[in-house]
């Protein structure tokens, strides 16, 4: 089942890097081979709403995060092994006269390609050794079937006797093991031995994961089937640096949170927090909380950071309606989203502001089969929408003292009338300086 999202929802929530902040690749990303990170950064490009899919890659990590065991590959190894499966060339002559005219010749007129191939089988050997020792440490546990299944495909390759002879040899490769070994990967095996590869990636990926949760500071969604409730355990922001964590509950029965508090609360981090775990949970990966209780949705759209269009002349509030538009087209068409509404229509007059909010509050709040939370300063529709049953208020705190503000970071039910704006613009002495360039 496809997940919906979009490269405004990617942008406002940093998953890749923009230039402006530390993306949530960067923090996933502990890969230790180039080929696993290109494969992280592809599958962070399919979020999906399969089950089957998300569970399998759970249980892979969750297997690899409760067994002790060393990964022993590299960059450089992987990158040989490639190189090597891939070369241009026709396999070595796999019999003893032409096994030992390519040693004599590369003894006497080294060539490049040459010590490609001794190098590939090389480090073939030693990956295939450290994947069995990795079948080995797990065969007595239950290992989830997708790595199984894999594994069981390197765990034949073993019964060949000249690759079992030299995945225990000491000494340098004989030139004639050399030559039918070139044959066996390149020829014979190579659509295994490229499967192989991958399966070394997804390991390296779900090693760099699995890492997350030892931290003990993340965890694995639970997918809770037939019922709606959202429920995060100490979620917090992974991009900042010792972040205030909260719990957040979006009920069975509540389809909108509506959260307030004054500039520099900490709305926009919530929210973000919110929406990458989400984000998170439908990649099957780890999310920054101690527990994540979810249905799975079928897309999510947010709107956060949303720029002018300055090349299509299309004014900030336009690209707000035409965001609203697409919104509601997808709840049309897929319905089951999770919404994330940032302060919309800044771009206005504060009548059609407050009016526009009051409207798209009240009409979300009624749809049953997705999740909204809308953050808004304008606390005076708030009295129009308390006696919708549906709506949770929430709330950001800010407290005074010795006349300067102090925030907890921590969401509370209920709602902040607590305004900064004023006390910011006058704190930097904006006022005073400009009535200093009035008198000068």
């Amino acid at each position: 089942m496809t997940f919906e999202i979009d490269q405004e929802t990617y942008r406002d929530l940093d998953i890749f890097s923009n230039g402006t902040a530390k993306s949530i690749f960067s923090i996933l990303d502990k890969t230790r081979t180039k080929g696993a990170q290109f494969k992280l950064h592809k599958l962070m490009q399919a979020p999906t709403g399969d089950r089957e899919v998300l569970n399998a890659r759970q249980d892979c990590i969750r297997f690899l995060s409760v067994r002790q065991f060393d990964f022993d590959i590299s960059y450089h190894q992987l990158e040989l092994i490639e190189d090597y499966i891939s070369l241009n060339r026709r396999c070595l002559g796999n019999n003893m006269i032409d096994a030992l005219y390519d040693r004599l010749n590369y003894y006497f007129n080294p060539t490049q390609e040459y010590y490609n191939i001794i190098s590939g089988i090389r480090e073939l050997l030693s990956l295939i050794s450290t994947l069995l020792e990795f079948l080995k440490i797990s065969i007595q546990q239950e290992i989830p079937d997708i790595l199984k299944a894999r594994l069981d495909k390197v765990s034949m390759l073993t019964s060949d006797p000249v690759l079992l002879k030299n995945l225990k040899r000491v000494k340098p490769i004989t030139c004639f093991d050399l030559n039918y070994l070139d044959n066996f990967f390149r020829k014979e095996k190579k659509i295994v031995i490229k499967e192989v590869i991958e399966m070394s990636y997804e390991i390296d990926i779900y090693l760099c994961l699995a890492g997350l949760i030892t931290s003990g500071d993340w965890c694995l969604p639970d997918y809770v089937a037939g019922k709606s409730e959202v429920y995060f355990k100490d979620l917090f922001h992974p991009a900042i640096v010792n972040p205030v964590r909260n719990n957040f509950s979006i009920g069975e029965n509540i389809n909108l949170i509506f959260l307030t508090g004054p500039n520099m609360a900490g709305k926009s981090s919530i929210m973000k927090a919110l929406a990458i775990s989400i984000y998170l949970a439908h990649l099957g990966f780890p999310v920054p909380a101690k527990e994540l209780q979810l249905p799975i949705f079928k897309g999510l759209i947010t709107t956060i950071n949303l720029p002018d269009n300055t090349q299509e002349g299309l004014s900030h509030f336009y690209n707000e309606a035409v965001r609203l538009r697409k919104t509601a087209d997808l709840l049309l068409s897929k319905g089951e989203l999770f919404v994330v509404f940032d302060e919309l229509f800044r771009g206005t007059n504060l009548k059609d502001a407050l009016d526009a909010t009051l409207s798209l509050t009240s009409i979300l709040s009624k749809i049953k089969n997705s999740k909204f939370v809308i953050s808004s300063h304008f606390t005076e529709v708030v009295q129009s929408l308390q006696q919708n049953e549906n709506i949770s208020f929430l709330y950001l705190d800010c407290k005074f003292i010795k006349n300067n503000p102090v925030f907890s970071f921590k969401v509370k039910e209920g709602v902040s009338e607590e305004r900064l704006g004023m006390y910011i613009l006058r704190n930097e002495m904006i006022f005073s300086k400009l009535e200093q360039a009035v008198n000068a």
